[in-house]
């Protein structure tokens, strides 16, 4: 394993006993100079890695989320390594999204749970929950997600106070269920360049802000409470 890039209290996967993102056993801690098993878990304070280094690939097993909630801060997928989810787990990240691998998203839950968040790397999510705080700016390139994210029937939500920026040169695709507001407060999705695609119905509470500036907006069924929608541009 190499410590480039690495910081104090970093947690590298290593997948020596097994498969199980929650068996402390395949996890490696970085103290800013040398790594140990510390027979512990990442907590929404560590950044994580699954990565390649060296030539040889660090993770014996790839890691699955399948038998307990799992958390961390940045969450790094390097090329060439992969992240499994099933058994509707969840992943709290509490900081920064970055996929350079591949994301198999099973039917699990992803909660964006920190304040200013950003996502890179093109990913396909069943649930996804943005919560927390501020914006969360999503990086180029198709995302979508499909499933089932509450009680609500939605694959994706927007939390109270919480901004989802759709930027350029980026598509969200929105299936099966569309995308939903928190019941309180001001949920918005900004799109400020970009595409984003309501592929089945459009479900969205009447406090949702739509503030459209830029960019395409899609609507293939119809819109089921459909929040406000504050254009300056864009079609």
């Amino acid at each position: 394993n190499s410590p480039t890039t690495l910081n104090n209290t970093d947690y590298v996967w290593t997948g020596g006993a097994s498969g199980d993102w929650g068996n402390p056993a395949n996890w490696l801690t970085y103290n800013g100079a040398s790594f140990s098993n510390t027979g512990s878990l990442p907590s929404p304070s560590n950044n994580v890695y699954i990565r390649v280094s060296g030539g040889g690939v660090c993770n014996s097993n790839t890691p699955n989320i399948s038998t307990s909630v799992a958390n961390c801060k940045n969450l790094n997928i390097e090329s060439g390594q992969s992240l499994t989810m099933s058994n509707g787990q969840t992943l709290n990240v509490a900081g920064n999204w970055s996929n350079s691998g591949t994301f198999n998203a099973g039917n699990g839950t992803v909660v964006f749970t920190g304040a200013a968040q950003s996502l890179t790397g093109a990913s396909a999510f069943y649930n996804v929950k943005f919560s927390g705080s501020g914006v969360k700016t999503v990086g180029s390139g198709t995302w979508s997600s499909s499933g089932v994210a509450s009680s609500y029937t939605t694959g994706a939500e927007i939390g109270n106070g919480v901004t989802l920026k759709i930027g350029s040169g980026v598509t969200w695709n929105f299936d099966t269920y569309g995308l939903w507001g928190a019941a309180t407060g001001s949920p918005k999705l900004q799109i400020t360049g970009g595409t984003v695609k309501f592929l089945s119905d459009a479900n969205l509470r009447s406090n949702t802000v739509i503030d459209m500036q830029l960019g395409n907006l899609y609507l293939r069924d119809d819109c089921h409470d459909c929040g406000v929608l504050l254009q300056s541009g864009g079609s």
